[in-house]
């Protein structure tokens, strides 16, 4: 197997594993959301006697505010991961420890498949990837 290969399959794991996180983070935000307004909800219809208009309200409420939070806290980060994978393993390297994989994740990103270089790149970065597994 290529370094390129290994690499492209480093990258996809690391992407999946974003995923996962992404998508636990924001059921956790969704959950927290429903907890909480439908609390609120019923401490205050209890007050109004059930009134049809504060139950209709905060129903209204919860539907608003779990779509912020799913758009929010799942669709957009999913987008910025499908989009912008190599920053987002540089960034996350580069605040374990400072060092990171110093811009070749992105380089290779960017690098046109013909170039010479493209397949010393990566395992250069392969190299660094063992510092920072991907699962």
């Amino acid at each position: 197997m290529k370094a390129t290969e290994k690499l492209e399959l480093y990258l996809a794991e690391f992407r999946q594993r974003l995923k996962k996180l992404v998508i636990l983070q924001g059921m956790a935000a969704v959950m927290a959301v429903i907890l909480s307004i439908s609390l609120i909800a019923a401490w205050l219809s209890l007050e109004n006697g059930y009134a049809s208009s504060t139950v209709i309200s905060f129903r209204l409420i919860l539907v608003v505010a779990l779509g912020a939070v799913i758009y929010k806290g799942i669709i957009e980060p999913l987008k910025k991961i499908k989009n912008n994978v190599s920053g987002l393993v540089e960034s996350r390297s580069y605040k374990t420890d400072g060092k990171g994989f110093e811009g070749r994740v992105e380089t290779y990103a960017q690098m046109n498949a013909s170039n010479p270089f493209r397949e010393l790149l990566a395992e250069d970065a392969l190299n660094i990837s063992t510092s920072y597994p991907a699962s």
